[in-house]
């Protein structure tokens, strides 16, 4: 016998669209969206889990190295705009300041 028979052949393909759909719904669509609630933390624990597997030019690294990028400005855009809140919120309420 040459080969695998038909059957066979639709049962691979089936499971490799499975496992296709799986990755594609619980994959790293974080990391292509750039959602916002992704910690820089966390996505350098995943690129350091995928650089075992994969050299920096591969497309995922790439994708998670421009997530981290957004994740990294995100954070520090955060950082700045809660040190602005703290510096008005303690003009506002100096002595001699009228509140506005």
């Amino acid at each position: 016998m040459t080969g695998l028979g038909p059957l066979k052949k639709w049962c691979f393909a089936l499971a490799a669209l499975a496992l296709a759909a799986f990755f594609c719904v619980f994959g790293p669509a974080w990391a292509q969206s750039g959602d916002d609630n992704s910690s820089p933390e966390a996505i350098k624990k995943r690129l350091q889990e995928l650089r075992v597997l994969y050299k920096d030019d591969h497309p995922e690294i790439q994708r998670y190295l421009r997530a981290l990028e957004k994740a990294e400005e995100n954070e520090a855009r955060r950082k700045t705009e809660k040190i602005l809140n703290e510096r008005k919120e303690q003009q506002r309420n100096a002595p001699g300041s009228d509140g506005k």
